[in-house]
């Protein structure tokens, strides 16, 4: 069972349109349509940013919602937010005018470790310390965000959207941003630009100005 916080939502909308698998971001905005003013019941409480294991690694956005009317963490739930293709071969046809073949999913999870396959790991995580910004945020946002298909294919720059659209949307003042995980050479290198311009290092980092290397 993983309705969590959106159990409070009124019985015959409370369920995503499915009840195993990813759905279509289409879908999960016109159930949130549904929801009308009751959406507002729930708030995210986290973000993170999780990549999977294997090169190129693909890259994925999770949002935990908890409720407002239950401050206890047992009782969130995750979404996973994603853009995918088939294969790599498959991102030309975008190019080239045969029309888009990436796809914005999202699914439910009780939890942000159960969202996670065996291997994957969270690059980059956000805590909200505001409780305004609900389910119709995300929809928009995805809406917003999905129009851009043809060029804008990778997996990578769709999290990043996600990540900064939402970090910009938070505020700084109301968001403690961390990274679990150091991102070996790459993060070293981002250090020795930044020492060489006498700009901030990567731990000085915050959520805006974050930004790991390129996935899917």
């Amino acid at each position: 069972m993983v309705d969590g916080p959106f159990s409070t939502f009124p019985h015959r909308r409370r369920r995503l349109p499915a009840t195993t698998g990813k759905i279509s971001v289409k879908r999960f905005v016109q159930w949130v349509a549904s929801l009308q003013g009751t959406a507002e019941q729930v708030f995210i409480r986290e973000i993170s940013w999780a990549k999977e294991a294997g090169f190129p690694s693909h890259e994925y956005i999770l949002l935990t919602f908890g409720g407002k009317d239950d401050s206890n963490p047992i009782f969130d739930t995750t979404l996973r937010l994603e853009r995918d293709v088939n294969s790599w071969f498959k991102i030309f046809g975008s190019r080239f005018g045969l029309g888009s073949n990436c796809r914005d999913t999202v699914s439910i999870w009780s939890s942000s470790l159960a969202a996670q396959h065996s291997g994957d790991r969270t690059i980059a995580y956000i805590a909200v310390n505001r409780t305004d910004i609900d389910l119709r945020h995300i929809a928009l946002l995805l809406e917003v965000i999905g129009a851009a298909k043809v060029w804008s294919f990778n997996c990578w720059w769709y999290a990043g959207c996600l990540w900064s659209n939402l970090a910009r949307c938070i505020g700084s003042n109301y968001c403690r941003f961390r990274r679990p995980h150091r991102e070996g050479q790459v993060e070293k290198f981002a250090d020795f630009l930044a020492e060489s311009r006498g700009s901030r290092g990567a731990d000085e980092w915050d959520a805006m100005n974050f930004l790991p290397s390129g996935g899917c």
